[in-house]
């Protein structure tokens, strides 16, 4: 199923912008929100594929240590709303990369 042109050009324009910019600070704090209320819901659960048993299991092998989800915690609150910082890549169409 092809994509009308102005949904494509929509959707090209705030990527376009997003990439330029960054998430506003709204955007920020609804991902942050919803980041976090996802953590509670799963350490909630005991056992299963995102239960305290996972956020343990990968904090210990991804972190060094089984508190490690506590560091990522602490990334996700202090997170400030990105910039585009990125290197230029020639031929590249995007402003913000080129």
């Amino acid at each position: 199923m092809a994509i009308p042109r102005a949904v494509e050009k929509a959707l090209d324009e705030e990527v376009s912008r997003f990439l330029k910019s960054g998430p506003t600070k709204e955007e920020l704090g609804r991902i942050k929100t919803s980041s976090y209320a996802s953590f509670v819901r799963d350490v909630e659960r005991i056992d299963g594929s995102s239960g305290k048993a996972a956020i343990l299991g990968e904090s210990q092998l991804y972190g060094g240590s089984r508190d490690f989800y506590r560091t990522t915690l602490n990334w996700l609150r202090d997170a400030p709303p990105p910039m585009c910082a990125m290197p230029p890549v020639p031929g590249c169409r995007m402003a913000c990369l080129s």
